[in-house]
């Protein structure tokens, strides 16, 4: 049954990913007609069916030797990093053979472009929703067992249900001693979670249950590591884990730069319109200004103006005064969170605003001036800075971001000390893909209109 179970979802993804290669070539075939006119020459469409079938071909025996068939235990920025890998290298072969066989076969460098171009946006985005979706039933997924402290192990346990894409399902929970009790253990699972106080302890435990599972995965409970791209180093026959903070890379910053000034700018030139528009209902709505205006810290612990559409009554900090004097509940939720939900300070247009994130759309114009990047750590207030403790030296080290880790995963739902981990975890796990991950994941947000 659990192969049967496996069996299926990879069939399903070939199914799907078969279908988009084809839907894709056929629009960059469309559009390539579109163009006989400019271009002076037809294509030949049987050429391009040839190059059709090699490139499913080709996307499947890659996808399968980067292990994205069925894809259980990836997270989501690791499957957008190999899938859009995957894409390249396919694309790559086929460049090749266009190349070797343009005498026999009339390939069409366009469409062999514009197909490329499509593949790299859509096959990640259907791997996204196909996962998400079956995630939700009982056929998906891989059982796993799981072996530590009872508190330790309903944590993992916890974390892998609110991840139910990774599709690691915990079929039971043993105490750490049945790791050396194999024989006690029913055979089904082929993964074990093993949740210990250390590397070094977990080593001969490890040993043990390799026995009877194939994988073993070590999650240390004091061990304090925050990168996801951790490398296994031989350290004179010593186990070393190489990690590193990835945003504070030179060429990282350089890279991460380019990419918030050219998309920020796109952005501000085609949401014109709508910028205005918001601008309009702000100032019809209450009296007072269009543009909330508050000191930020930035790179470097520099302050920087903060723009955002004024969402709030003028009169807000008196009205916050009298709400925080008057409940004791409202005190405790604005210290632990710094926000109040149902706040009366919020104007009718802002709560609009807020609810789909435009109000944070003039943030646009701080990207372009260099204070703040498209996505990083939340921009905090300088009154915060005592509250960050040890995290202060490290986050203020990046630019803060419109979005970022915390803001897509957590929203609002997860208290101070909580957001200064995540913000920790992104400047050291920092990537292009895991950039890319994050403004999907936004405009999922925004979309739904998740705001707070």
């Amino acid at each position: 049954m659990k192969k049967f179970k496996q069996f299926t979802i990879v069939v399903i993804f070939i199914l799907i990913d078969t279908l988009i290669v084809f839907l894709t070539f056929r629009i960059a075939v469309k559009l390539r007609e579109l163009l006989t006119p400019w271009l002076g020459t037809a294509v030949i469409y049987s050429a391009i069916q040839r190059m059709l079938w090699i490139c499913i071909l080709f996307v499947i025996t890659v996808f399968f030797a980067m292990g994205l068939y069925p894809g259980y235990g990836m997270t989501a920025v690791k499957e957008l990093q190999l899938t859009s890998r995957a894409i390249i290298l396919v694309y790559f072969l086929l460049m090749g053979i266009s190349y070797l066989y343009k005498g026999n076969y009339d390939f069409s460098r366009f469409v062999l472009l514009a197909s490329f171009v499509l593949n790299l946006v859509i096959l990640p985005l259907s791997h996204f929703a196909t996962r998400n979706f079956f995630s939700r039933f009982p056929f998906y997924g891989t059982a796993v067992h799981i072996f530590g402290k009872a508190q330790d192990s309903v944590a993992i346990e916890k974390t892998l249900k609110s991840i139910r894409r990774m599709g690691w399902r915990v079929e039971a929970i043993y105490p750490l001693a049945h790791a050396r009790k194999i024989k006690d253990i029913p055979k089904g699972p082929t993964i074990a979670i093993l949740a210990s106080d250390s590397l070094q302890e977990a080593k001969s435990y490890e040993r043990n249950l390799s026995n009877i599972y194939t994988k073993v995965v070590v999650v240390p409970q004091k061990a304090r590591l925050v990168s996801l791209w951790v490398v296994p180093r031989d350290v004179g026959g010593a186990l070393g884990l190489e990690f590193q903070y990835n945003l504070l890379i030179k060429s990282a910053i350089v890279v991460k730069r380019a990419i918030d000034f050219t998309v920020s700018l796109m952005a501000v030139i085609l949401l014109s319109p709508f910028l205005l528009a918001a601008a309009v209902l702000v100032k019809l709505d209450s009296p007072g200004p269009i543009i909330f205006k508050q000191t930020r810290m930035g790179r470097c612990g520099r302050p920087f103006q903060l723009y955002k559409f004024r969402t709030m009554y003028a009169d807000a900090d008196r009205i916050l005064a009298d709400l925080l004097a008057s409940s004791a509940s409202v005190r405790k939720e604005y210290k632990q969170f710094h926000k109040i939900r149902n706040d009366p300070r919020i104007t009718r247009i802002g709560k609009i605003l807020r609810r789909f994130s435009i109000d944070e759309f003039p943030q646009l114009f701080n990207v372009l001036a260099g204070d703040m990047s498209l996505s990083g750590p939340r921009p905090y207030l300088p009154v915060e800075k005592k509250e960050m403790g040890d995290f202060v030296n490290l986050i203020l080290r990046v630019r803060p971001g419109i979005t970022g880790w915390w803001q897509v995963l957590g929203r609002n739902d997860i208290d101070f000390s909580h957001r200064l981990e995540m913000d920790e975890f992104y400047i050291s796990n920092w990537s292009v893909w895991m950039d890319i991950y994050i403004f999907l994941k936004t405009f999922r947000v925004i979309g739904v209109g998740r705001g707070y």
